[in-house]
């Protein structure tokens, strides 16, 4: 099922509430704006400095307060230092949304939207299941996420829609002369990957659309199922393991995607390899074996009451006889 951009401001945004946009200065999100404009007036307009392209984000912040000013909205300016060394992408998009949240703090908005359209879910899939993400990672962005409050109304808008109807109503935007750049993953799979999967199937963006609704609905289907077993199975982050390995392997792998997704907040860093890992490690039944579990924990199989137990453990697994 599809939804338009009506159909979830209606659903989503009561019109006596705040909403805050994030508006980079670019297409997207100008469109985003002013669809949003057509729904109510109880906007505030959040916009991000990288301090990047040689002054090009400063053109951006200018632009972007102009548009507020000229449509009378609360403007709200962060401009974030860049960083040196590491994953720029990730550190700029976690202070973004840091900063998003803060926004919406003051002004008691009940959601932030961001203009993350179709296409830009599309190359969301490619790029995690080109990295061997597990079913959450080929599922797509949701249209909401109610925890970190964030909506995002376009997730059904073609990109192609979204030119069409600023190039037809003369709508001036910002360009980022960085999306052009192929030195970034998103941008080869943007620019070269998707180009070749459009010679086989040309209308590659609705069966993409389509497929990843499938999997979404999978994937609530597995939650649903694993989320049953561990509340009758799991006890103080410890599993009986002869019951884990009958399980079907596909809701062997969804239990430990959820513990670990239950410990550390999310779960995209365990990938289909360190499942198998992980899998490959269960299997033996070995009492003693280990295997790191993220940053802090481990899981291990340990021996209880002549029991082998799976455990979550922030220590060096161990034997138990009792």
């Amino acid at each position: 099922m599809t939804y338009s951009l009506k159909s979830i401001l209606n659903k989503y945004i009561p019109k006596n509430r705040n909403i805050v946009v994030g508006v980079s200065g670019g297409p997207d999100s100008v469109y985003l704006l002013l669809q949003c404009l057509g729904h109510t007036n109880n906007i505030i307009v959040a916009h991000v400095n990288h301090g990047t392209r040689n002054g090009g984000s400063d053109k951006d912040a200018i632009f972007t307060e102009k548009l507020a000013k000229k449509l009378s909205l609360p403007f709200e300016l962060k401009k974030i230092a860049k960083k040196n060394g590491g994953n720029s992408e990730e550190f700029f998009r976690n202070r973004r949304y840091e900063f998003f949240e803060k926004i919406r703090k003051k002004y008691k908005a009940a959601w932030i939207l961001t203009a993350h359209h179709q296409n830009d879910n599309i190359e969301t899939v490619l790029f995690n299941l080109t990295k061997g993400s597990f079913l959450d990672g080929i599922s797509g962005m949701e249209i909401a996420d109610p925890k970190r409050h964030l909506l995002r109304p376009l997730l059904f808008t073609p990109k192609k829609e979204i030119l069409d109807h600023l190039k037809k109503n003369r709508i001036p935007f910002m360009r980022d002369t960085t999306n052009k750049s192929t030195v970034y993953a998103r941008n080869r799979i943007r620019h070269r990957v998707i180009p070749q999967l459009k010679t086989i199937n040309d209308g590659l963006e609705q069966t993409m659309s389509n497929s990843i609704q499938n999997y979404r609905e999978l994937r609530d289907y597995l939650n649903q199922t694993t989320n049953t077993w561990l509340e009758q199975n799991s006890r103080e982050n410890t599993i009986n393991l002869t019951d884990f390995l009958k399980l079907h392997p596909v809701i062997q792998k969804s239990v430990l995607f959820r513990l670990y997704e239950n410990y550390y907040g999310e779960g995209k860093k365990l990938n289909q390899k360190h499942l198998e890992q992980i899998m490959g490690v269960l299997s033996g039944g070995a009492t003693g074996r280990k295997k790191e579990f993220g940053k802090d924990l481990f899981i291990c199989i340990e021996k209880r009451s002549k029991i082998a137990l799976l455990v979550l453990n922030k220590r060096k697994c161990h034997k138990i006889s009792k």
